[in-house]
């Protein structure tokens, strides 16, 4: 998945444009600060409901987890791997009048996040330099693999790199030779399986005489085995586009759960035209080619012809699921936030969201919607900058979608928040989704599922409710789940005062409890004067639950 943010580079060149060839070689400029593109792949994960017997999830609170500093912040990507976020993200920094582009790799892998330099670009002058990161991990190793687009004043470039040595090193990049020999690579896309990594990016033939040597809609795809240090020469798996007026961009790569590559991207007959949204597989064939979203066939409504209109996931049984907004340009249908399913019948396409007027961008999702599938259904983020559901235009906050058994929820502001929230990044990994975003434009946040945890306890008397005699101390016994550490348990104490009032908490009935086992723990309270008593456990957020409060437990004291 990859992301551009607002840099004072970029808002030079017409009010936030991105820098991409025509099919000419002309340089023109597109609008930026929304663009992202996501991608995410599913293995333990259901199509439209929980997994069977699968534990209750909620979300944790969204942190704070990077903070870039006063460095200009370009954007950034993210995925999971075993149940841990991994982030690359671009600083602008300037020194004597020149900038560098810094690339920066951030995990939670070991418990805490750790973020740490992978290199330095300098910056040509009056160009953008790093722009549009990638990042993905190779499972059979747990090696990340990062690409970015380098803007330079002979074209835009690919750079890339990845830690497999221990450290971070470049990886070679052959862009072909003689007549297949590439320029102008831009918007790449990363995915990985097994021990292979693949790389999908759109580029230009150098000097071809040829019309697929005339357009920029050439999407090529590159391969890296695991401990490699050279991607393989690129293979053109759009030729078939080569026809004057046909474009393939923007492509985004992700695996199936079985090992099937999919390539979804945008198809055009004109590279500043609304596009279709389309998806190919397996050898990414012009025969495998779908077609998941055929406007502008009606309407002149579309994709707007930019990176970030869409995302895709996939649920355990291999099923393809895409959102991905639709411009409404100035024709007559408002903009829409689309989510597509590929069921026996094709596609089936719903409205998640549609803006309050026609014509009007400011009061839609985001142009960067995020999908995930997890144990807990579908989710899909957006950031709005919304009449609805906020009130006013100037409002901008992450929202939250999910598929329940009767259809869609509807949008939860995930944050509470107004005009500081926006570009989530979804993943699912372990069948827990994560969700990461950004405030104020640079900060990052991070919040992700974790299950509610299971108490259960009981009371050592006899009878309902338990009687003890005065002199006896009371003993509560019970366990956490999951846990695979020691529990911090906090017991709550409260006598009868009425009929219908309790006391607080009893300092001495409030402890801490650390256990030998993880998971489980005793209690016991000392002797206690005759009364009518209840108390419960509560225990914090770990990295293996929510926090959680057990049931109240009644005993009688004689």
């Amino acid at each position: 998945m990859y992301h551009i943010m607002p840099n004072n580079k970029v808002a030079a060149c017409h009010g936030a444009r991105l820098p991409i060839r025509s099919r000419h070689g002309a340089r023109c400029c597109r609008r930026a600060w929304l663009a992202a593109v996501s991608v995410f792949l599913m293995h333990t994960a259901l199509a439209a409901s929980p997994a069977i017997h699968a534990p209750r999830l909620g979300w944790t609170a969204a942190k704070i987890v990077i903070r870039p500093g006063n460095n200009d912040t370009r954007g950034y990507a993210a995925t999971a791997f075993r149940g841990h976020a991994y982030v690359v993200d671009l600083t602008d920094a300037h020194a004597g009048g020149n900038s560098t582009s810094q690339i920066w790799f951030s995990t939670n892998r070991g418990g805490h996040w750790v973020r740490t330099p992978v290199a330095q670009v300098p910056d040509d002058p009056n160009q953008n330099g790093a722009l549009l990161p990638q990042i993905t991990v190779v499972p059979a190793s747990g090696h990340v693999v990062i690409a970015v687009t380098d803007d330079t004043a002979s074209g835009a470039k690919l750079l890339s790199f990845s830690n497999q040595s221990g450290s971070w090193q470049p990886l070679a990049l052959p862009l072909g030779s003689g007549s297949d020999a590439i320029h102008d690579a831009m918007a790449p896309a990363l995915a990985a399986h097994a021990s292979t990594v693949v790389l999908a990016f759109n580029a230009s033939y150098v000097n071809s005489t040829s019309v697929c040597g005339q357009v920029e809609g050439n999407i090529f795809l590159s391969t890296l085995s695991d401990g490699g240090s050279t991607w393989s020469p690129p293979k053109n798996v759009t030729r078939d586009y080569c026809k004057p007026g046909l474009f393939g961009q923007h492509p985004v790569l992700a695996y199936s759960p079985s090992g099937t590559l999919y390539m979804l991207y945008q198809y055009s007959g004109d590279p500043n035209s609304l596009n279709q949204l389309r998806l190919r597989s397996g050898t990414l064939a012009a025969g495998t080619e779908e077609v998941i979203e055929p406007a502008p066939g009606a309407g002149n409504w579309g994709l707007n012809g930019q990176p970030g209109f869409y995302a895709l996931a996939f649920d355990a049984q291999g099923a393809p699921h895409a959102v991905y907004w639709l411009g409404g340009g100035s024709s007559s249908i408002p903009a829409r936030l689309m989510y597509a399913v590929r069921g026996p019948g094709g596609w089936q396409r719903t409205m998640l969201y549609q803006a309050a007027k026609p014509g009007s961008n400011t009061d839609v999702a985001s142009l960067a919607p995020a999908i995930a599938i997890g144990d807990s259904g579908i989710s899909i983020a957006y950031a709005g900058t919304a009449n609805y559901p906020l009130g006013g235009e100037s409002s901008q906050a992450v929202y939250l979608l999910h598929a329940t058994g009767s259809g869609w929820s509807a949008p939860v502001n995930f944050t509470r928040s107004r005009n500081t929230d926006s570009v989530p990044l979804m993943a699912s990994s372990a069948g827990r989704m994560q969700l990461l975003m950004v405030r104020d434009g640079v900060d990052y946040l991070y919040a992700r599922q974790l299950p509610f945890p299971q108490i259960v306890e009981r009371l050592t008397g006899s009878g309902t409710p338990p009687a003890y005699a005065a002199h006896r101390p009371v003993t509560l016994a019970g366990s956490v789940a999951p846990a695979s550490r020691p529990e911090t348990v906090r017991v709550c104490l409260q006598r009868k005062l009425s009929a219908v009032r309790w006391g607080k908490c009893q300092s001495r009935g409030e402890r801490t409890a650390i256990q030998a086992q993880a998971g489980r723990f005793t209690y016991t309270q000392g002797p206690l004067p005759a009364g009518q008593y209840r108390l419960r456990v509560a225990v914090p957020q770990t990295d293996d639950h929510l926090s959680g409060v057990g049931a109240w437990r009644d005993f009688v004291v004689r």
